[in-house]
């Protein structure tokens, strides 16, 4: 079946069920394209680092860790 990053919100999964497990089910995606593609379904922002070079996975999916936290930080903030 065709890979749907729809299926991975990070934000979602972060707030739900924690880093810990955002972090896992992102390990599960085994292709740079597919995790970029998961970055973009949930509207996050990657690093400029990130975002031009040819990064491997491992930064990746930290990037998105990251990304994901900060945005569920700006938000926690905003409705606090």
């Amino acid at each position: 079946a065709p890979f749907d990053a729809a299926q991975f919100h990070a934000i979602n999964i972060l707030r739900l069920h924690g880093e810990a497990a955002l972090r896992g089910k992102l390990e599960e995606i085994k292709t740079v394209e597919n995790l970029r593609s998961v970055a973009t379904a949930s509207g996050l922002v990657l690093s400029a680092r990130v975002g031009k070079a040819r990064p491997s996975r491992a930064e990746l999916i930290t990037a998105i860790v990251e990304a994901a936290k900060h945005y569920d930080a700006q938000r926690s903030a905003a409705t606090a």
